[in-house]
């Protein structure tokens, strides 16, 4: 078979293993998806530890960890989430995390949304989610969240982030930091 485009690929980031396996090689028997994910598998996890996080990201994160309850809902396994927050030194910041296969149905489903929600015993108008593909805005939108905010320096396009929910579409993490603070004060009146 063919390789899909890398536009198919790209599509698939945020999903999970199986359901990105599944849309990239559609009608195939459970143990042929099974064995590319384990493929995948087998390529990345040598590799995970090296994964750099973007510039500006890590101070972000742990400045807003002093004002607002953070979590991650990622299309990554539990095993690759727990690696990528360690080997970044967030694992105590991160009050609730949910990867794919943890829920029955992943992005973009609210299940990981609203389990987080529930675990930081927070309200759908005190959340924001933060994403840079189509499907993590739907995931925030399919969740009631007050406010979906994207980035452009990851795999969605600002017009296709725009048309799923987005409220803004920022390009940097300093500039995500800045929109990040305006909510949080917006929902201080709510």
């Amino acid at each position: 078979d063919p390789l899909p485009p890398r536009s198919a690929v790209t599509a698939t980031i945020g999903l999970s293993h199986k359901d990105a396996i599944q849309a990239l090689i559609p009608n195939r028997d459970d143990a042929t998806n099974a064995a590319v994910v384990e493929a995948y598998r087998d390529y990345w996890r040598p590799r995970e530890e090296a994964i750099p996080c973007y510039p500006d990201a890590l101070n972000v994160i742990r400045e807003l960890s002093t004002r607002a309850t953070l979590g991650v809902a990622t299309g990554k396994s539990r095993r690759g989430l727990n690696v990528a927050l360690e080997v970044h030194g967030l694992t105590e910041i991160m009050t609730a995390t949910r990867t794919a296969d943890e829920v029955a149905n992943g992005k973009p489903a609210p299940d990981m949304v609203r389990d987080i929600m529930a675990l930081a015993q927070a309200t759908p108008s005190h959340t924001i989610v933060v994403g840079d593909a189509p499907v993590d805005m739907q995931m925030g939108a399919n969740a009631n969240v007050a406010t979906c905010l994207a980035v452009d320096f990851g795999v969605g396009a600002t017009d296709d982030l725009k048309k799923v929910g987005a409220r803004s579409v920022v390009s940097s993490w300093k500039e995500l930091h800045r929109v990040l603070l305006e909510v949080l004060q917006e929902m201080k009146g709510l």
